[in-house]
């Protein structure tokens, strides 16, 4: 099983090939997955994380504090040259990683201006995910069928799931009494909705309804980038259970913005 380090170098290869693959005609195209942004700010803001991530990864603590100044550095950029910024970025962030000990890979921190201090092998996870996630939104502006694949989807499904149960709003589910069980690959695990939380089931048991597709697409699901519904109705979900419920149970939680 590859290590994070190496999921990250192989989803950045991967990201990379996606970003290279684009037309400059790409780039001012509207990005579904990310409203009001174009695929030319997508790259832009995968970039800029990339250079962010790296001066965190190396003890820069004040690194977020200058992000703009990253933006105007690129903001602007001939395709090609946004091309070449990325992988830039991408080269500079993985050698920050590599730079370091196993040991100090695995003790030291890093500093994020979401979640605060965080050990780094979460930052390299964060920067999995991000990657991962916005090749599809890349992907999706020139094909509206695109799937989600590459070697970062488990470790994104691993790491966007575990603050999932928190995303559900308290006024959509007041009143529901109910276990999904969402399959994804080698993912398999029951969320229960209760007293107006939600949570992740421990042990067997039954579930309600039952939600199986590939991990990409759960991945999808998750980040509220496609529907339940959508997902359903392309044939690309498989339900067994309430249909109804289980077609609406995107509207249950919320996902970068709702979608």
């Amino acid at each position: 099983m590859p290590g994070p380090i190496d999921t990250v170098k192989a989803q950045s290869e991967a990201t990379g090939r996606i970003v290279d693959s684009l037309s400059d005609a790409d780039f001012a195209k509207d990005a579904p997955g990310c409203p009001g942004w174009k695929v030319n700010n997508v790259v832009m803001h995968l970039t800029v994380g990339a250079q962010l991530f790296a001066g965190s990864a190396a003890g820069d603590k004040s690194i977020w504090e200058r992000r703009d100044e990253h933006v105007k550095a690129v903001a602007g950029a001939a395709p090609a040259e946004m091309k070449r910024h990325h992988a830039d970025a991408n080269r500079q962030f993985i050698a920050s990683l590599e730079s370091l000990s196993p040991a100090e890979l695995q003790s030291k921190t890093a500093t994020h201006p979401a979640v605060g201090e965080i050990p780094l092998l979460r930052l390299a996870g964060m920067r999995v995910s991000e990657a991962t996630i916005h090749s599809w939104d890349i992907e999706s502006a020139r094909n509206p069928h695109a799937k989600l694949e590459g070697p970062g989807v488990p470790m994104t499904l691993e790491a966007i799931s575990g603050g999932w149960p928190m995303w559900f709003l308290p006024e959509q589910i007041s009143g529901i009494s109910r276990t999904y069980r969402l399959v994804g690959g080698s993912f398999d695990r029951r969320l229960t909705i209760g007293e107006g939380k939600a949570s992740w089931a421990e042990g067997p048991g039954q579930a309600d309804i039952t939600l199986t597709m590939d991990a990409g697409d759960l991945a999808l699901l998750i980040a509220g980038r496609l529907s339940a519904d959508k997902l359903i109705s392309a044939g690309r979900a498989k339900v067994e259970g309430d249909p109804v419920a289980a077609r609406t149970f995107s509207t249950l939680f919320r996902a970068y913005g709702g979608r």
